[in-house]
């Protein structure tokens, strides 16, 4: 899986809403939904602020890339 669809599957398995992450980094909602589509990349630091925000561990980003890959 790639970055983005992790953050937007726990997102979405947490029942989080976007406006509550984009509002929190101080991102316009429409650049949070088109990023977590995958038709605009995540910039380094919203990357950071959006796993600060969610409590997600760099970690998490492992594991699914092993997953995929097995």
């Amino acid at each position: 899986m790639k970055a983005y669809e992790v953050i937007k599957k726990y997102i979405d398995d947490n029942g989080i809403k976007y406006s509550h992450v984009a509002d929190s980094i101080g991102m316009p909602r429409e650049l949070l939904r088109r990023s977590l589509e995958g038709t605009r990349a995540l910039k380094a630091d919203e990357f950071i602020k959006i796993c600060t925000v969610l409590s997600l561990d760099l970690d998490k980003f492992d594991q699914e890339q092993e997953k995929a890959s097995a």
